[in-house]
Formats: structure tokens, sequence, C-alpha cells
């Protein structure tokens, strides 16, 4: 049976050391945010009109299949390093030897990894939110019921580490004592780099904040999305399992 929770990723951003103190999100207080420019307006990428199904599990693992009821099952971690349950994004279900099964994402290499689980053992949920992130045009547009409510010029991966395109959720939400390498907050991603693998966390990406403003608009880390502190504390209360597209 493979492990897929890992130790956190946020080791691919530039000069990356582990934060000190930790703390899930909810448990402390993020500073209020400061007064800064408005970011120009961008167009919406897309819309997400209808909330979209997440799952949850009350056990210690998900059992994951190839194909409804047929290969593995594999064992997947209910839970992340933080002990905070994960949420699966759905995309279809179907009907199998006489049970209802749920076609979900899973925060596993390859990027775009998909799994089966038996739905009867699941707790699910309406998430309406979304996040967009445009690589090319470096903004980040936060989404609830299809409305933006955020739009955020960031940062992004350089040339030599660049952030991974893709379709991917929520995987873990921290926030920070003191701001740090990660400012007041991050992110984890279910995605990972392309380019590093070795890393603790084997790659993983996040959305994480940085007291740098001039990190905005260009390519500066090892594949994170930076998010300045004072935008990032808004960011971070977003839903676990939350959709986050990342467009070339």
């Amino acid at each position: 049976m493979r492990q897929l929770a890992v130790a956190f990723l946020i080791a691919i951003c530039v000069g990356c050391r582990a934060p000190q103190v930790t703390t899930p999100v909810g448990a402390v207080t993020v500073p209020a945010a400061t007064s800064e420019a408005r970011p120009r307006l961008i167009p919406v990428p897309e819309r997400a009109p209808e909330p979209v199904r997440v799952v949850t599990t009350a056990a210690d693992s998900f059992l994951v299949y190839e194909r409804p009821a047929q290969g593995g099952p594999d064992e997947l971690l209910a839970r992340n390093d933080w002990g905070q349950p994960i949420a699966l994004p759905v995309l279809g279900g179907a009907h199998a030897g006489g049970e209802p099964w749920l076609h979900v994402r899973l925060p596993d290499r390859p990027n775009g990894s998909t799994g089966w689980l038996r739905a009867g053992d699941l707790r699910t949920r309406l998430v309406h939110e979304r996040i967009v992130v445009d690589l090319s045009d470096h903004t980040l547009i936060r989404l609830s019921d299809g409305e933006p409510v955020q739009r955020l010029r960031v940062g992004i991966g350089t040339p030599a580490f660049p952030t991974s395109p893709g379709r991917f959720f929520i995987w873990a939400r921290l926030r920070y004592d003191s701001p740090g390498t990660y400012g007041v907050g991050a992110l984890g991603l279910s995605g990972f780099s392309e380019v590093i693998t070795d890393w603790v966390g084997g790659g993983r990406m996040a959305i994480h904040g940085t007291s740098d403003a001039t990190d905005r608009g260009r390519g500066v880390s090892h594949g994170c999305v930076r998010v300045f502190n004072a935008q990032m504390a808004r960011l971070a209360d977003v839903p676990m399992g939350t959709p986050v597209r990342i467009r070339p």
C-alpha cells in the first residue's frame, strides 16, 4: 500500500527553511492587512457557478481503486502532516458491483492523478470557492459562487523551476504565528513541481505569503505561487479541497 501523505512541500520556494512555529488555520490571529495600491483589473479566466462536491472520511485512510471495484485498493491517508482532514474533489460517479462509486482527484504524483472510492463510506460537502492562477499574466483570482472576490498580482516559479500548470486542490492550510519565509500563511496544493523531485515533500507546490512586495508579477520562486502578506491573510481561509486551476 502506498502512503501518500508526505512531509510538506514548501521546500520548493527560494531559500526555503521550515517556519519555526506553525498552527492550523483558525488557531491563531493573522495580522491585519495593510493598505496598498489597488491591483489592476484583469479578466476572469473562468467562472464556476456550480459548487464543487468534495469528500472526506472518518476513517484513518481512503481506500483508492484504479477503477470501480478493480485494482488495489491503495491506501491514501485521510489527514495531512498537520492532522487536518483532507478533502478530495469529486469528478463524477458510477455504479458497479451493486454500489455507488466516486471518481476523485488525488494529491499524488503524477500531477492529475485520479482514483475511485466507495461512496457509502464517505462524507460529502459542497465547496463554493475556486482559485485560478494565470502564469502568463502573473495573476491569481479567488472566486466564490463564480464571482471574483480577490484579484491579485503574484510571484511564480522561475524559468528553471517553473510553476506546474494543471488542475489541483487545497491539501493543507497553515498560518504562522510570526511571518517568516512563507509569510503569514500557506495553502499546500495537491500538485508537484515537474522539476524538483528529491526535496523534502517531493517538491509539493504551495500558494504562500511573502513580505517582499516586489515578488508580485515576477518569476522568483522554485515553483510556489507567492502572495503579498497583506493579501495572503485574506486568502488563507479558503476551504480544504478548494479547486485550484493553474493556467499556462
